[in-house]
């Protein structure tokens, strides 16, 4: 029988090490980053909890799998990359790679793993998600091209002006003075349409380069979203569009400029319009949530291509190519600048067949 003070050792030393083993994984699940350990042949063999709280699964149930199977087949290439370089040189790696868990952005670092003897166990993967900060450099980026764009627009539009003017006079005077049998007159006509085009382009320049300045008050909404409808109200009852409000937090105004909203609202409905066949569906769309008023604009339209979505708010960018519709390219655009400058938000989402949703979100006056 062993003396009492070797049994008492032995179970001091057994409470360390459990305690020392409970602080190691507090540790590790207090991590706010993705971290999980992969083997030599990339299998999850530990995870922390913020990993398994991130892809709603117990860590029970990640264990034995392969990492790659758990990020988008597009990045697999990288990450396998990636991780040979870690392993087999023993350096750490770094990637940047979208991995589909939100739709968030994951700044991703690799570190080889080794054990007590110096072998090689695996490689430790931790994933810092970058999204907000990928999203205030794109802000960033987005800021400085307008301005630059702003300036040269507003140098093109008063470049073309003067000479439109004069071209669009001159073809006004010999359209009148064509004789009432002319043959012809449907190539003048086709003109003017080119003309009137341009000049609608001159306008949008003109409006996309004007500083925003107008002065803010308190604005509601609903009546701007109303009026902005009943100045389309032609093309809406011409193609039969059924108009859908629902409309919630009707005494909960914003602080901007009626002005610019409308033209946002007017703007939106117009290009829902443009996506909508005969006998197509609207529905307007207003709440509130945590003081931001947040407005939509939905339509049962054909939807925007997947690779068009993030290029929609750019400026001359146009999926409308026909002489009768033909588009600037501006008119997204100028929405995109005047939602930001009322420290707001305008996302889109769509898919081809389904429609179209543009979702306008702005602080609410305190």
């Amino acid at each position: 029988m062993e003396p009492d003070y070797i049994n008492q050792d032995f179970k001091r030393q057994y409470e360390q090490v459990v305690k020392a083993k409970a602080d190691w994984q507090n540790t590790f699940d207090s991590i706010p980053d993705l971290v999980c350990i992969l083997d030599q042949e990339a299998k999850i063999i530990r995870v922390n909890r913020a990993f398994s709280t991130r892809l709603q699964k117990p860590s029970d149930a990640l264990i034995g799998v392969r990492f790659a199977d758990m990020i988008p087949a597009s990045s697999v290439p990288v990450f396998l990359q990636a991780l040979t370089s870690a392993m087999t040189a023993g350096q750490h790696a770094q990637q940047e790679q979208e991995i589909e868990i939100d739709g968030s952005l994951f700044a991703v670092s690799l570190f080889p793993c080794y054990d007590t003897a110096g072998g090689l166990r695996g490689t430790v993967c931790i994933y810092r998600d970058s999204t907000e900060q990928k999203r205030l450099k794109d802000q960033s980026v987005q800021s400085e091209k307008m301005a630059a764009i702003g300036t040269l627009a507003a140098e093109i539009a008063h470049e073309i002006n003067n000479p439109l003017h004069y071209i669009n006079n001159y073809l006004y005077l010999l359209f009148e003075s064509l004789p009432a049998d002319f043959a012809k007159k449907e190539y003048v006509e086709k003109i003017q349409t080119g003309i009137d085009n341009l000049a609608q382009l001159t306008r949008d320049l003109l409006e996309f380069s004007r500083p925003l300045n107008d002065v803010f008050a308190p604005v509601n909404l609903h009546p701007i979203i109303d009026s902005s409808v009943e100045l389309l109200e032609p093309r809406i009852s011409g193609g039969h569009v059924q108009i859908i409000r629902r409309y919630a937090c009707r005494d909960s105004p914003v602080l901007g400029s009626d002005r610019m909203l409308q033209q946002v609202f007017v703007n939106l409905i117009e290009n829902a319009l443009d996506a909508l066949a005969p006998g197509g569906r609207m529905v307007l769309t207003t709440n509130c949530d945590h003081n931001r008023f947040i407005a939509e604009i939905e339509d049962s339209g054909a939807g925007i291509a997947a690779k068009n979505i993030s290029k929609i708010f750019e400026p001359f960018f146009t999926t409308k190519k026909s002489m009768e519709r033909r588009g600037t390219g501006l008119g997204l655009t100028i929405c995109y600048n005047i939602i930001k400058h009322h420290n707001g938000d305008i996302v889109v989402s769509s898919k081809e067949g389904q429609g179209t949703t543009f979702r306008i979100t702005l602080p609410m006056v305190s």
